[in-house]
């Protein structure tokens, strides 16, 4: 459990987070719109950041707000099924099985495209990551190629690379994600 002199260090740990992430204040500014003087007090815990800045914050070092907060160190070596988080996206026709190992390991993903016409989204991360295909075809455009994915096929896509992933095909597409979250020092 976190301790309120932890929480009052709120400032520290996105520093921290930032530079584990090779960002600099500046980018971080550019991609939250918030200035430079007033991240920086929020890094300095000179200022209480708001409950907007803080999503703001996370929603562009693609973290958690429990990843800021939370100072427990505790890694998992196993992650049974009830523990894992798994979410549906209709819209986009997909679901989402996510495993998070801890602070220090990186961030994997299962994911199911199912078939048919979805929604279209450009998706842009702070870390790099790479696809292989389970089962099925995949469509993925990044730095202006597209690439057809088959089973057994991978791809490495850069951090801060706009990319598209559609599914294609007439039958579902599984996936395996590795992402490079947790940036080692």
């Amino acid at each position: 459990m976190n301790k309120i002199e932890d929480i009052e260090k709120i400032g520290e740990r996105i520093r921290d987070l930032r530079k584990r992430r090779s960002m600099t204040i500046q980018q971080l500014a550019q991609y939250t719109s918030l200035s430079i003087g007033h991240l920086s007090n929020i890094e300095r815990n000179q200022t209480s950041p708001t409950l907007r800045d803080l999503n703001t914050i996370c929603t562009a070092m693609d973290v958690s707000l429990m990843d800021i907060i939370n100072t427990n160190e505790e890694e998992k070596l196993f992650m049974p099924k009830e523990e894992q988080t798994v979410r549906d996206y209709p819209e986009l026709k997909q679901q989402v099985r996510m495993f998070d190992f801890g602070r220090h390991s990186d961030f994997y993903e299962y994911i199911i495209y199912y078939a048919g016409k979805c929604q279209i989204v450009e998706n842009v991360h702070t870390f790099p990551e790479m696809c292989t295909v389970l089962k099925g075809e995949l469509h993925i455009t990044t730095d202006g190629n597209t690439y057809v994915l088959q089973e057994g096929d991978a791809l490495y896509i850069k951090a801060r690379s706009p990319h598209i992933v559609v599914n294609k095909g007439k039958e579902d597409c599984v996936t395996f994600w590795h992402h490079q979250k947790k940036i080692r020092n």
